[in-house]
C-alpha cells in the first residue's frame, strides 16, 4: 500500500497547480527603485496594477521583478502583452499561482523542517574469498522515509540536517548526511536545486544472510557516506514548500559472511540511489 503514496500526493499536487493557476505579464528585472514608479505610471494608462518580487542575487544585492496582472485567461495578458510592447523591450506571459500573499513574494529565509518518503535502491556486489558457500542474495531496494531540519538564507544557500531511512525484505539503510543546497530562484513557483551531503550510516540485516555462521561474520556494517543530489522545489503556498529530489549516496557498507573459517565471503553495498517526495514547513 505504500507504494502508491507517492503517486497519490504528485496527482493531489498537479490538481492544486491547475486549480490555482493564472497569467502574469513579467515587464523586466531591476534593481533600482526608481525604475518601478516610472513603471507604475505607464501601467496606470491601461488601469493595471503593479506586482513586484524581491529577491537576492548571489552577491546579495537586492533586485526586483516587476508583473503586472493577474489575468484570468491568455488571451486577455496576450493583449496587453501586446499593448506594453511599446514601452518594454521583452515582456512575456509567466503562470504564476494564486495564495494568500498575492502569487509573487519575496525568496524564504529561516529555519524550516522536512519529512519525505519515496524509493531507494543499493546495488550489491558479492565476492566469494574461499570455499562455495551458499548465501542468500538480498533484496537491494524498498521504500525510503527522511526527516529533516534546516536553515534557508536569502541568497539560495541552505544547510540541512537529515536523517534518512530505506527498508527492503531483508536490509535497512540508516544515515545520517549534512548537506549544503543551492536554490535557483527564478521568477517561477519553481526552484532547481543541487547539493552535496556527507555523513555516516549503517546497514543491518534484518535476518542472516546464512544459517550456522561464525564469530567472524558480520551482518551490521558502517561507513562514511558522500553524496549529491538535485531536484526541483515548488514554493507556491505560504509557509510550505513541496521537493521532488533524486540524490546518490557514495557508501562502502561491507557484510563479511564466514563459515567454520572456510567459506568466507562478503556482500559491498557501495551506493544508495534514491528518489524522494517531501515538503518543507518554513517556521
Amino acid at each position: 500500500m505504500r507504494i502508491f503514496i507517492l503517486p497519490l500526493l504528485l496527482m493531489l499536487l498537479l490538481i492544486d497547480l491547475f486549480a490555482n493557476e493564472t497569467y502574469y505579464v513579467k515587464i523586466t528585472k531591476t534593481s533600482k527603485g526608481s525604475d518601478i514608479q516610472k513603471i507604475a505610471k505607464i501601467l496606470k494608462r491601461y488601469d493595471l496594477p503593479i506586482e513586484s518580487q524581491k529577491i537576492y542575487n548571489v552577491n546579495f544585492t537586492k533586485a526586483y521583478y516587476i508583473y503586472t496582472g493577474p489575468f484570468s485567461s491568455k488571451e486577455t495578458a496576450l493583449f496587453y502583452q501586446q499593448q506594453l510592447k511599446q514601452y518594454f523591450k521583452n515582456p512575456e506571459i509567466v503562470t504564476l499561482l494564486k495564495g494568500e500573499y498575492g502569487g509573487v513574494s519575496e525568496n524564504r529565509t529561516g529555519i524550516y523542517a522536512g519529512v519525505g518518503v519515496g524509493y531507494a535502491v543499493a546495488p550489491s556486489i558479492y565476492d566469494v574469498e574461499s570455499g562455495n558457500p551458499t548465501v542468500l542474495k538480498p533484496k537491494n531496494s524498498g521504500v525510503a522515509y527522511n526527516l529533516s531540519v534546516g536553515y534557508l538564507l536569502r541568497s539560495g544557500l541552505d544547510f540541512n540536517l537529515e536523517v534518512s531511512m530505506m527498508q527492503s525484505s531483508d536490509l535497512r539503510f540508516t544515515n545520517i548526511v549534512a548537506t549544503i543546497n543551492y536554490r535557483f530562484y527564478n521568477s517561477s513557483s519553481f526552484t532547481p536545486y543541487c547539493g552535496l551531503s556527507g555523513g555516516a550510516g549503517s546497514l543491518d540485516w534484518l535476518h542472516e544472510p546464512i544459517q550456522n555462521v561464525d564469530s567472524t561474520s558480520s551482518s551490521r556494517s558502517t561507513s562514511p557516506l558522500l553524496g549529491t543530489r538535485f531536484g526541483i522545489i515548488y514554493d507556491g503556498m505560504q509557509k510550505t514548500s513541496l521537493l521532488l529530489t533524486y540524490e546518490y549516496l557514495f557508501m562502502n557498507q561491507v557484510t563479511n559472511i564466514a563459515v567454520e573459517r572456510t567459506n568466507i565471503s562478503h556482500y559491498k553495498h557501495q551506493a544508495l540511489h534514491s528518489l524522494l517526495f517531501s515538503a518543507q514547513y518554513h517556521f
